[in-house]
Formats: C-alpha cells, sequence, structure tokens
C-alpha cells in the first residue's frame, strides 16, 4: 500500500493535497497476469522485450540499433535502459535509430510520465501516443545553465510529465530519439535514453477537473515567440510534420499566443505582392535548413502560416506572426524604395512615407490572406530606424503605429473577428544591436528609445498597441504606464539573459560551416526556477502577461505559469513544476 500525492478536483481547479490514498504499484508482468489497474494505481512499464520492431534493439552499442543498457540504482536495483550513444563525426546520419512502438494494452485516463537520463549535453527521448500526429521531446535539460546556479545533476534518472491526462485506450506509445535525427549543436550526437513509463490512473472526477481547468482562458497569460530561425539550430526542420510540432508542446500550457517572426522586410516567408520571397542561405547551419524548408513548402503548395494558424487554433492558442522592423536586406528589388535607404546601413529609413506604407500593406496582406489573430511589429532587433540627425523620428513612428492600428481595424471589421496589434521594443544592448547599428552610439537605456523614434507613452496614450513587449531595465515603468488603459504590458524575457535585459553568459550562436564538427558549449540560460520567480515578481507588479523569446521548446516545467496560486507555492518551496530528479545511477556496460 503506497501513499501518493492525489489529485482532487475542487470547483473546477486541480488542487494537490497529501492524503493516504490506496494505491497499487503494477508491473507489466502483473498486466500480463489480468491486473485490472484502479484509479490511484501506478504502472511501471520497463519490459523493453515488447517493442516493435524487434530488430531495432541490440544488446550492446551499435550505431543504428536501439542499445538494451544494464545499469544498476543507488539502492542496488538493477534494470535495463533503451539507449543509443553511438556518434559519428563524418557520417552521423548513420548512428539514427528507428522509432520504436511499447504496445500499452490499457483502457480508461492516465498521467503519463517518461523517465529518462540527463547527460552532460542534450540527450531526452521524444515520444507520442498513436492517436497524436506529433512528438513531444521530454529533454531533462530542463534546469538553469550560468554561475547563478548550481550545476545540474549530471548521471541521474529524470521523470518528467508528459501528458497530465490522456484517454489511452487502444493506444500505444511511440518511442525516437530527439526530433528524429542527430544534434548538429554538438556535431553527431544521437543520444537518447528511456528508463521507464510511468502511468497514474485517473478517476472520472479527476478527469473532469482536469478538462475544467483546461477550458479556463483567464490563465492563459504567457506568449512564447519563435524567431522561425532557432528552431532549426540543432535538429532542423524540413517538413509539414516540423512546423506542427511547434505547437505540439504548448498543448497543456498556459498560453494565450505564439509569434512566428516571417522575417525581414523584403524578406518575407511567405507569398507577397509587396516583398520577395527570399532565400538567404546564410552562414549559420539554422538559416541553411530553415530556406530548405521554405522553399521546399513553396515547391509544394503548402501555407506556412495557414497550417501554422490551424494547429495552433486546435490548443486554444492565437497565433500573431510578426517581423523585424529594422532589417532591409532584399527591399531594395522594391523600385519605389531604392532610394528609401540609411545613409550608413542597408535598412529602410522610416521617414520616407513610401516605407511606412510599404510595411502597412505587407502586414494587411498577411492579415487578409490568412487565419491569423494579429500581427507583431518586433522593434527589438537591430534597433535602427532613422538616420541619427532625422528631427522627426518620434512623429514619423507614431505616424506609422496610426496608419498600423487603422488598417488593423479596417481587416478586424471585415473579417468579423478582433485583430491584435503588438510591439515589441528594448532598451538593452543584448539581442536589439543597438550600438552595432546606431554608429556605437553609446547613450543611456531610455534614449536609445528616443533613437529609435519610440514613444511609448504615445502609443498608450493613443492605444495604438493592444499589446506592448517592453525589454530591458525599466520594465515596471512600462508596466505601470499600461495600467487602467485599453493597452495590455507582456514584458519580453529573452531566454538567455535576466529578466532585465543583461545576459547570464556568452551568447554562443548555431553554428557555421566551419564550426560544425566541433563540441560547443551548452548556450547559458536560465531554468524553470528563473522563469517562475521573475514572472511572478512581474505580475505582483502588475504586468498583463509575460512574452517568453527564444525558448520555443515548450518545457513541460513552464505548463502552468498562469496558475498564480500554484506558481506562488512553487517558487516558495523552490520547487519546479512536471520534473521529478530521481536516483543517480551507474552503467554497467561502458
Amino acid at each position: 500500500m503506497n501513499v501518493r500525492f492525489c489529485i482532487m478536483p475542487f470547483v473546477s481547479l486541480l488542487i494537490f493535497v497529501c492524503v493516504a490514498c490506496p494505491a497499487a504499484t503494477l508491473t507489466q508482468a502483473d498486466l500480463d497476469r489480468g491486473a485490472v489497474p484502479k484509479p490511484g494505481d501506478e504502472i511501471i512499464l520497463r519490459d523493453f522485450s515488447r517493442l516493435t520492431p524487434k530488430d531495432a534493439m541490440t544488446t550492446k552499442s551499435q550505431r543504428g540499433k536501439w542499445w538494451l543498457r544494464p545499469y544498476r540504482e543507488k539502492d542496488g536495483a538493477n534494470h535495463t535502459m533503451l539507449m543509443t550513444v553511438e556518434r559519428d563525426m563524418q557520417n552521423p546520419e548513420t548512428c539514427i535509430v528507428p522509432t520504436v512502438t511499447y504496445p500499452l494494452g490499457l483502457d480508461g485516463w492516465y498521467e503519463v510520465w517518461i523517465a529518462t537520463y540527463r547527460g552532460p549535453y542534450g540527450g531526452g527521448v521524444d515520444v507520442r501516443v498513436s492517436n497524436d500526429d506529433c512528438f513531444v521531446h521530454i529533454d531533462p535539460q530542463q534546469v538553469a545553465f550560468h554561475a547563478k546556479r548550481p550545476k545540474p545533476r549530471v548521471g541521474a534518472i529524470v521523470e518528467m510529465n508528459y501528458k497530465p491526462c490522456e484517454n489511452l485506450s487502444g493506444q500505444s506509445l511511440l518511442i525516437r530519439q530527439p526530433f528524429g535525427t542527430y544534434e548538429s549543436w554538438h556535431w553527431g550526437r544521437c543520444d537518447a535514453a528511456l528508463a521507464y513509463i510511468r502511468l497514474v490512473k485517473l478517476s472520472d472526477k479527476e478527469v473532469a477537473a482536469f478538462k475544467a481547468d483546461q477550458a479556463r482562458t483567464d490563465r492563459r497569460v504567457i506568449a512564447y515567440d519563435d524567431d522561425n530561425f532557432s528552431r532549426y539550430w540543432m535538429w532542423g526542420g524540413e517538413s509539414k510534420e516540423k512546423v506542427l510540432r511547434i505547437f505540439e508542446p504548448f498543448r497543456y500550457h498556459d498560453v494565450e499566443f505564439i509569434s512566428l517572426c516571417l522575417g525581414v522586410p523584403g524578406m518575407l516567408k511567405v507569398p507577397s505582392p509587396y516583398n520577395i520571397m527570399y532565400y538567404n542561405n546564410g552562414r549559420r547551419l539554422g538559416d541553411k535548413r530553415m530556406a530548405t524548408m521554405y522553399k521546399d513548402f513553396v515547391a509544394k503548395d503548402i501555407d506556412f502560416l495557414n497550417l501554422a494558424a490551424e494547429r495552433a487554433h486546435k490548443y486554444g492558442i492565437k497565433l500573431l506572426p510578426g517581423w523585424r522592423m529594422s532589417s532591409g536586406n532584399g527591399a531594395a528589388r522594391d523600385k519605389s524604395l531604392a532610394k528609401c535607404y540609411l545613409k550608413t546601413t542597408n535598412r529602410l529609413d522610416f521617414a520616407y512615407p513610401q516605407v511606412r506604407e510599404y510595411f502597412v500593406n505587407t502586414v494587411r496582406h498577411v492579415l487578409e490572406n490568412h487565419d491569423v489573430d494579429g500581427f507583431i511589429l518586433n522593434f527589438t532587433r537591430h534597433c535602427v530606424h532613422f538616420n541619427p540627425d532625422e528631427p522627426n523620428k518620434e512623429a514619423h513612428m507614431n505616424s506609422l503605429s496610426a496608419d498600423m492600428r487603422k488598417m488593423v481595424d479596417e481587416v478586424s471589421k471585415k473579417k468579423g473577428k478582433k485583430l491584435l496589434l503588438g510591439a515589441s521594443f528594448s532598451e538593452s544592448h543584448y539581442v536589439s544591436g543597438f550600438l552595432k547599428y546606431n554608429l556605437k552610439i553609446d547613450v543611456g537605456p531610455e534614449e536609445r528609445l528616443k533613437y529609435q523614434g519610440i514613444n511609448v507613452a504615445d502609443w498608450v496614450k493613443n492605444s495604438y498597441y493592444d499589446i506592448i513587449m517592453p525589454e530591458g531595465h525599466h520594465i515596471e515603468k512600462y508596466i505601470e504606464m499600461t495600467r487602467g488603459t485599453t493597452t495590455k504590458c507582456y514584458p519580453r524575457w529573452e531566454y538567455h539573459s535576466t529578466m532585465y535585459g543583461p545576459p547570464v553568459g556568452a551568447n554562443i550562436h548555431d553554428p557555421t560551416p566551419g564550426e560544425d564538427k566541433k563540441d560547443r558549449a551548452i548556450n547559458p540560460h536560465n531554468g524553470p526556477r528563473d522563469f517562475e520567480a521573475g514572472w511572478l515578481k512581474l505580475h505582483d507588479k502588475g504586468a498583463d502577461g509575460l512574452f517568453m523569446f527564444n525558448n520555443p521548446m515548450g518545457w513541460v516545467s513552464l505548463r502552468r505559469m498562469g496558475h498564480i496560486d500554484e506558481v506562488c507555492r512553487r517558487v516558495k518551496a523552490g520547487e519546479v513544476y512536471g520534473v521529478i530528479e530521481g536516483p543517480e545511477i551507474e552503467f554497467l556496460q561502458p
């Protein structure tokens, strides 16, 4: 008889209380003998002899095969882990292992936990139930990698919540290595590990409470930005399935919207009469893989945005595409803009009315021709919109904002639904590139916005934007500025920085071809404790939500950030949602 944490329904909320519940722990052998799980029972599945195809596994490490690798826990218990660790720096594709299937043979609703192994790099495993069409990456590296946090535990089992509530009747579990391929960040690594599957049988009341909780929209206060380039750093993205998987990890998150970057002016990644479909092969592997995907989509007549919007809406998530406002590569091919560049760079000059009109027309085309929920103007990247001696920067930018607002309202009326207009901006040097692109003008954070023509007070006063996403040193000022207005404030938090902008470590970009066969350090980043504690502070200050940039993987540990009562408890206790740190282990075969 075990004592476990039971999920008890209370007024359509999931409340976790510690009570003694009669629960059995069952194994595959128990199920084979006819045991029928009851609500509260746990099932531990680690009989990998049931996996198919049988020839996908071997008892010693071999490229292209899953390794049934024996290990010992600290308490002396011996088990077997499903792994792959083979690596080939010249031909990494030879180390890719096939997808295998675990037939569950169960009926009813369950929590599904996946136990993997945390090594020094990457790893984890991809899983999906047979009724789904996308895998989810179970990532054991959902921990902080920077000096202000203890070093992550390496060499231990990590349990992660894959499905909080799923009807497993007639379903199997499919298992593959991360993203079904090799990892190009640490060139040629194919590491994957599955220690066991843990299922918890749910009662009808628990299932009803979960569904009621998921139906609540008031807790959808988190937003994510997928810059649509970074996604292809490590594992590529050349297929339809790899677009749909963008949203699969967010199925159970408290997410209001996701923003996908469509590129930069002149190089929009969807067809438009105002832009060219420009394929920049770039210097990085991510750029090259991105170009491959877009070319393939055009050739197959796949509408990237509508495909993404359909999947986002399936999970109750709004899709707000956006683009970088300060970049003009390729726009010179539009003859009407050929003389509208800044004096010292190939960026477009917003002082020209035809440049502002070009932006408005392009965004209008996207909104009118795709089933999206709005658009985000990203002023945070590069941050140069005017020549330094331009005297009317703010007037020109306000004119653009007013025209955008008018256009979005017109399209909203035409489509019969409210479309959102958002704008992100930065006072920070980090990511924004302010110093680099503004002729090394070194001014304070507030002055940086003036050089960009951004007057946030005017934006809020005139209700130009539904949402603003400030980044940098004065987030609280903008939260206070929007209080009691129609403008919401979602502070923008970059994955590799503190909440106020400075980086937590040196940014390590995705590799160039010259670097592609060299091991690279893990990029310094925050962990779930950092994010939840920071978000709680911003929420207490009055922020309407949080806009997370460059963390597009949908960590299970950040699923319930909109449940503020739970966030308070976790922050106070130093806990993390959906992750259980298991025992350290010793492998019995090298």
